[in-house]
């Protein structure tokens, strides 16, 4: 009754959230593991915060070498990875490293880690890694649209 009554009362609001949910949160196996109440503030996050953008085929998502700016979550389409290695030719597109599909994120990992800790990796007990609140790691690869894709993105 008070779900209903809800949904007459604010029906954008609930169908984007639904719509997040469905085409966000559900299929990211990254979510998968997260408590209802933590996959529910995910829902509220990318409602308010988030935008879905299209990439056409052969379009260069993240650069290999810039500083990340967002997070991705792959809705339809696929992507791939690819790194520049010195020993390429400069017609050479780089090596494919990984492929993104329906809920795969990509973007996140360099907001994790801090660059001086990246370069010094094993020099402590931490594992190696140090987190941080903002990112000083630039991308270690590009991304690059497969085919046409849409992305849940978040700043």
């Amino acid at each position: 009754m008070r779900t209903r009554w809800f949904e007459r009362l604010r029906p954008p609001i609930v169908q984007t959230r639904r719509n997040v949910f469905v085409d966000v949160v559900a299929p990211t196996p990254v979510f998968n593991n997260l408590p209802s109440t933590e996959k529910v503030s995910l829902v509220e996050l990318f409602a308010e915060l988030g935008e879905t953008i299209t990439f056409d085929r052969g379009d260069v998502v993240v650069a290999q070498g810039e500083t990340p700016a967002c997070v991705y979550v792959v809705i339809t389409g696929t992507a791939v990875a690819k790194v520049a290695v010195p020993t390429q030719t400069e017609n050479s597109d780089g090596l494919e490293v990984a492929r993104f599909k329906k809920g795969s994120t990509f973007g996140w990992l360099e907001f994790l880690v801090e660059e001086d800790a990246w370069r010094n990796s094993g020099d402590d007990d931490s594992g190696g890694y140090g987190f941080g609140e903002t990112c000083d790691v630039p991308n270690r690869a590009s991304v690059v649209a497969a085919t046409e894709m849409r992305c849940a993105v978040i700043d």
